[in-house]
Parts: structure tokens; sequence; C-alpha cells
């Protein structure tokens, strides 16, 4: 068991859209700052949402001008969460479709990164993105702990798959208090100025939810602050939580 605790346990986040990873932001942080690694697969480029500049949205935006901005954000976002490594699939923005390739490059980049938890949109999100996303990554964690495309790896079993809030609230099953990096949040909102601009009715909707969860989870004294913001994870219907996994960690941490 205590190669568990020597081990850096990792976290591995899907995304369809450059800032779809704010909803889980500060539980990304939170993790890292207790020792684990962050990893982050970006399914699409963003290229034709919308584009809020000098002062308004626009119209008739330019793909490959919106794709250079989102692209900037990003990267400006992954550094204050301090992820270490992202991997791009450049699919189609309001377009991802399930096909076998896709799933086995999922498969593949399971099997190499082997993380301990992972991150995703969850099945009944607003988005068509986000729940084809769900279908694929679910698909994937499932096929890459069965015998099934060993040239892709080694097969392995993900521990602890979860679904974060999207606009449409998971039914949650896990609520983690985020209130202590509450700075960290807003800094990473603040790099999507062309998705997220203050003041906004999206900009609000985000810090409500957020607040929501946390009047859900209810304070809890022994955290020097609480109770401010708190961040909403399901399990995903068809990928079950392994429980020994996480008894064998925390077993690990206590030799």
């Amino acid at each position: 068991m205590k190669e568990l605790k020597e081990e850096k346990l990792k976290v591995l986040v899907f995304t369809a859209h450059p800032d779809d990873h704010f909803p889980c932001s500060g539980t990304m942080i939170k993790l890292r700052k207790a020792g684990m690694e962050l990893y982050e697969c970006l399914f699409t480029d963003g290229e034709t949402s919308g584009m809020f500049k000098d002062g308004k949205f626009q119209e008739n935006v330019n793909k490959e001008e919106l794709k250079e901005v989102r692209s900037e954000e990003f990267k400006k976002a992954t550094t204050v969460l301090g992820t270490k490594e992202v991997f791009l699939l450049h699919q189609p923005n309001n377009g991802i479709q399930r096909n076998y390739d896709l799933v086995l490059k999922v498969i593949e980049l399971i099997r190499k990164v082997r993380p301990y938890i992972v991150l995703m949109h969850g099945s009944n999100d607003y988005h068509p993105d986000h729940r084809a996303l769900h279908e694929i990554v679910v698909e994937a964690l499932r096929a890459a702990s069965i015998p099934k495309a060993l040239e892709l790896g080694e097969r392995y079993r993900v521990p602890i798959a979860l679904c974060f809030d999207g606009l449409y609230m998971t039914n949650s099953q896990l609520i983690m208090d985020v209130s202590d990096v509450e700075n960290d949040k807003k800094e990473i909102v603040e790099c999507y100025k062309s998705q997220i601009p203050q003041n906004t009715i999206g900009y609000k909707v985000d810090d409500a939810i957020c607040t929501y969860r946390a009047y859900q989870r209810g304070f809890i004294n022994y955290l020097e602050k609480s109770g401010a913001m708190a961040e909403a994870f399901s399990i995903p219907e068809k990928y079950p939580i392994a429980g020994d996994e996480i008894l064998r960690f925390l077993l690990a941490q206590s030799q």
C-alpha cells in the first residue's frame, strides 16, 4: 500500500471548450495544492462561439481570430491552475460527435496519464458538445480497463470519475468547499474576457451556482474559511467509483 503514498497522483480533466474548466477550477486548484498533478484534455478550439469585444458581443466573428483569442485565454487560465500538460484534440466546435477513432484517442490518453481522478461534463448538460464529450469519455473509461486495443497501452481503471456542474446543475453526490481559493477562481474567470465579461448574466450565474452549492453544503467550522463558495459533482451513472481504491489510498496515507 505504500506505493500510493509515494506516487504522485494525477487528475485528468476533459472539457469541450476553452473556458469549460471554470466550474471545477476551485477543486482543481485544491487538488494541485494537495500535491496532485493536473492534466487537461481540450476537445475543441472554441472557434464558433460568441466573442465579447469593445464593450459588446460581436456579430460576424472571424473564426481564426476567435480561435487565437480563446487559445491565449486558455493558456493564461492553465497557468493559474498549474496544469502540467494539455492535450488538444481539435474537434469541431459545436460538432463533437462520437466516433471510434476519437474514443480510441481518449482510451490512449487515459492509459498514458493513468489518473486517479477524472473530471468531465455531465450527461444532462445544456450544450450538445458537453453531452457528447460525456458519452465519449465514459465509454473510453470503461474500455481503458478491459483487454481492448492493447496496442494503445496497458489497461488501466480510473478509480474516481466525476461530472462537474454546468448551467444545468448535476444531481450532485459530492460538494467541495472552495472558499479558500475564491481569489484563484476569480483570476481564472478574468482570463476569459471574450466569453464571461464582468457584470453580465453569465458571470453572475456562475457565481450564483457556487453560492447555492455552498448553501447546500453548509458551514464546517474546522475550516478557517468555509461556506461562501462550493463546487458540486455527480458520479457518472455508467461508471461507479472504485471504493476499494479510495480505501487503499487512505490506508496508504496512514502508514
